[in-house]
């Protein structure tokens, strides 16, 4: 049986770097629609958090 666990973040560059783990060993799989490379994505999600009343920045699956 398989499960799927999601928790909110209010932080994607914290999600993103805990997904990649210290030296980026941690991430099987992660993807994206926004271009760019690493940290495009936190950006990205920030930037559309900043003028509006909304925590979560991202969703985080496993």
């Amino acid at each position: 049986m398989s499960t799927t666990h999601y928790s909110p973040s209010t932080s994607a560059g914290d999600t993103e770097r805990y997904i990649r783990g210290k030296e980026d060993e941690r991430g099987v799989a992660i993807t994206c629609d926004v271009p760019g490379g690493p940290g495009a994505f936190s950006a990205r999600a920030r930037a559309l958090t900043q003028n509006t009343k909304r925590d979560v920045e991202a969703l985080h699956y496993r």
